[in-house]
Parts: C-alpha cells; sequence; structure tokens
C-alpha cells in the first residue's frame, strides 16, 4: 500500500454510504453532535458571524449545525462528489449560504489567515500527512481564532482494550506504531486507506504559539464499533460523559480546543 491517500478512494459512494448509515440521520447522534458543538462554541465564544472552515466537511452536517447557529462556514473537502451531497443537504435544511469546495487539507485554496474559527472533526485521522494539513489549519486561521480538533484518542480505555483484543485474533488492518499515535492501514476497494488513533501531545506539539482552552471527551465508546442496536445506548452514554465534565482521557474520541496567539 501506498503512503498517500486517494483521492478516488473518496469519491467512491459506497463508503460515504457506511460512515452515513453510522453517523448521520440519528435523532439521538444528532442531538449528541449538538451539545458537543454547542460545548466548543462555549469555549471559544465566537462572535456573530464569524467565518468558519469546516475542515473534511463531508456530506455538511457540521458546516450546517455552524450556519444555524449564526455563523458563515465554509466546507472543504477532497470530494466533490460528497459535496455535491452537502449541497444537496443543505438546500434541504433551506441554508442557502453555505459556501464548499474541493481540496486537499495539505493545500488549502485560502490566504493566510483567512477564517476566523477552524473547525475540523474526525479528519485527520484519515490523512497520513496529517501535520502538514494541521499546518495549513493553522496557517488559514487569524491570529485570536479559535482552532477545534477532534480526533481518536490513543490513551481511551476503548483503545486499550482493543489492542489487547487483536493480540488474539487475525487482523485485517495492519498497525504501525508512530509519534503521531497508532496508525491502522487497510486496503479498501484496492485503495489504501488509515485510520489513525491520536496521540494527544502530538497534536499539541504542532500548535506552537496556541493557547490551550481545553480538551473536551468527545465520546467514550465508538459508535461505529458496536451492533446498530446498540448505537441509541451508546450514544446516549457518549451524551451524558459529556455533559458530566468526566476525564478526557478517558474518552475514545477528544476535541481539542485552543487559540492561536496573536502576533
Amino acid at each position: 500500500m501506498g503512503p498517500l491517500p486517494s483521492k478516488e478512494l473518496y469519491e467512491r459512494p459506497a463508503l460515504h454510504d457506511k460512515w452515513e448509515a453510522i453517523y448521520r440521520d440519528d435523532r439521538l447522534l444528532t442531538r449528541a453532535d449538538d451539545a458537543l458543538m454547542d460545548r466548543i462554541l462555549s469555549v471559544i465564544k465566537p462572535k456573530p458571524g464569524s467565518l468558519f472552515l469546516d475542515a473534511g466537511c463531508g456530506v455538511g452536517d457540521h458546516t450546517i449545525r455552524l450556519i444555524k447557529r449564526g455563523y458563515q462556514c465554509v466546507g472543504v473537502d477532497i470530494s466533490e462528489a460528497i459535496l455535491e451531497r452537502a449541497r444537496i443537504r443543505s438546500t434541504a435544511h433551506g441554508i442557502d449560504s453555505a459556501t464548499y469546495v474541493s481540496a486537499p487539507l495539505e493545500k488549502l485554496p485560502f490566504d493566510e489567515g483567512h477564517f476566523d474559527h477552524i473547525h475540523c472533526r474526525g479528519v485527520l485521522m484519515h490523512v497520513p500527512d496529517w501535520q502538514t494539513a494541521l499546518t495549513e489549519l493553522c496557517r488559514v486561521l487569524k491570529p485570536g481564532g479559535g482552532i477545534v480538533v477532534v480526533e481518536g484518542n490513543d490513551r481511551s480505555i476503548e483503545h486499550r482494550l482493543v489492542q489487547m483484543i487483536r493480540t488474539f485474533r487475525h487482523n485485517k488492518s495492519e498497525r504501525r506504531r508512530t509519534d503521531g499515535g497508532d496508525e491502522f492501514w487497510a486496503a479498501v476497494d484496492g485503495y489504501p486507506c488509515v485510520v489513525r488513533v491520536a496521540r494527544v501531545s502530538s497534536i499539541l506539539s504542532m500548535l506552537p504559539g496556541f493557547e490551550l482552552r481545553a480538551i473536551l471527551p468527545a465520546s467514550l465508546v465508538g459508535i461505529g464499533r458496536v451492533p446498530s442496536f446498540c448505537r441509541p445506548l451508546a450514544t446516549q452514554v457518549n451524551r451524558m460523559y459529556l455533559s458530566a465534565h468526566m476525564p478526557w482521557s478517558w474518552s475514545k474520541g477528544v476535541a481539542i480546543v485552543a487559540v492561536k496567539g496573536v502576533i
């Protein structure tokens, strides 16, 4: 498998259909996502009308969520096919102000300091050169602006349990330990695909000059790992864990919230 992600992979509808079946259009999950977004926004305190970049926006759920809260938002994704779904979805929500741009996060077509705030949820984990992508996100962020990075957490209870289980079974993915966390590589329809469980300290090391405002628990349990009939319960557990202000270190997913220093 090659070292770079394939744009062709992320243009394939079947991959997005699988993700959407798990993470979209579920009433309980929508409420949990709303709660997490509101908690994040309470930390960075954006001004009304602030311009957000939703990096790796997919079908535009979080882009729509931000616009409904009174902000401007540009959604960026490597897949033009998924952006067409995002445009249709925005229209269905009565939103005509969303802008969607197809571009890799490693080479964003925006000027330095273009955005007031950056939102990047569950995306860097699929980018082999995540350091370059994160550097680009920092570049297009204005001084004083907030960046939100939601990623997996290699200190979590779930990750430790999964690694124990992997020692006793045949695994389809190849595990690679890196400075950025544990990477799991597999072929999807013949294309290389990576999922990274991040080392939080490595992400923080890529934010020099930023003030860390919070690390929030985004999800104690990964709903993609549980059977479909258990997902409502897992979603409720995740929502209660966030509202109870429990330790982020136990959480499968974490939201890192930081503010770029004023030069």
